[in-house]
């Protein structure tokens, strides 16, 4: 009997070392030969904007580093609620990715998908950023951001600000008026293909628009360009001031974040931490995205988090402060 229990025991701990063994041969395996198939990356918008131009770009160019291909998906429903919602409920394998900016904060902000960019999803790494102005029409008799900001002090409520409520320039536009203690008449205005005409045509006085965008109506003739929300000044616009070189603290670049679900694997998260980051040495890929007027805007997981944590704070002490009649039409 007692040399039956010592065989047993002997085949028991074999049977157990090979399953342990077999575990860490799969995990092995799950960390060095990602990606195991295709990745499909979820945007928010429709196609030929600033958001998909850049990620169908930075797929184009990393394809053949992950050696898969990358589907750039367009699901706009839910006003982007339904990418987020397949990308939440997708497995945590790296397959199924979200990529979007700071609206896509704000649409959780405000409620709108019901989800938590911290608890539902995984911050990645940012990619690239698009700076952003403020115009006026051309005839406006403002210089610059510092001159509509003296005038609109002067003249309370006088000034209208088109946008398009709860997106990107609304918030840029909260940011402006309660930074500057200036009061502004908000317009709605969906679209920026909506904004630029009612700029040029007197019913707005003010709006935000993309650097391309704003660059091409100030080439043309039919708008100015009074400042630019960035820290430092825009290279392809360097006659036109920061609104913080003007004394105003009112920085606001488009920032594209990657993410994924919750609880991704970590080798995942830093495979595309290092892909990324290695972009910034390659010539062809810097000027891509400089032909699309975006800047290489890398950041690895932990600043990406940070930065992510920071925005959300800054978005909802702007919905805290706006007034009380605007916050209930959000």
């Amino acid at each position: 009997m007692k040399k039956y229990m010592f065989y047993l025991l002997i085949i028991v701990s074999f049977l157990i070392l090979i399953s342990a063994c077999s575990s860490n041969t799969g995990s092995q395996t799950n960390e060095n030969t990602y990606p195991e198939k295709d990745i499909q990356i979820y945007v928010p918008v429709d196609p030929g904007g600033q958001t998909d131009s850049s990620i169908r770009l930075i797929a184009k160019m990393l394809e053949d580093e992950l050696e898969t291909s990358i589907t750039i998906v367009n699901q706009t429903g839910g006003g982007g609620s339904t990418a987020l919602n397949t990308v939440a409920n997708a497995d945590p394998d790296g397959h199924t990715l979200f990529y979007d900016h700071q609206g896509t904060l704000m649409r959780m902000a405000l409620g709108q998908s019901g989800l938590d960019p911290l608890e539902d999803f995984t911050p990645i790494t940012t990619m690239t950023s698009t700076n952003q102005t403020m115009i006026a029409n051309s005839d406006s008799g403002w210089d610059d951001i510092g001159d509509f900001f003296e005038d609109a002090k002067e003249n309370p409520g006088k000034y209208s600000y088109g946008t398009n409520f709860g997106g990107g320039s609304f918030f840029m536009g909260a940011m402006m008026e309660q930074r500057t203690d200036v009061d502004l008449e908000f317009l709605e205005y969906t679209a920026e293909s909506d904004r630029m005409p009612a700029l040029m045509s007197g019913q707005i006085d003010i709006g935000a628009s993309g650097i391309e965008n704003a660059q091409g109506y100030q080439e043309s003739g039919d708008l100015k360009i009074l400042g630019v929300l960035t820290e430092e000044r825009d290279e392809n616009l360097p006659d036109v001031p920061t609104a913080k070189e003007l004394g105003y603290d009112i920085v606001f670049p488009f920032t594209h974040v990657l993410y994924g679900p919750a609880d991704l694997n970590e080798e995942i998260i830093k495979k595309w931490n290092n892909i990324v980051n290695e972009l910034v040495e390659d010539e062809d890929y810097q000027k891509s995205i400089g032909d699309i007027y975006q800047n290489h805007d890398f950041k690895d997981y932990e600043e990406t988090k940070r930065f992510v944590e920071e925005e959300i704070n800054t978005i909802n002490d702007l919905i805290d402060n706006l007034p009380e009649d605007i916050q209930k039409g959000l």
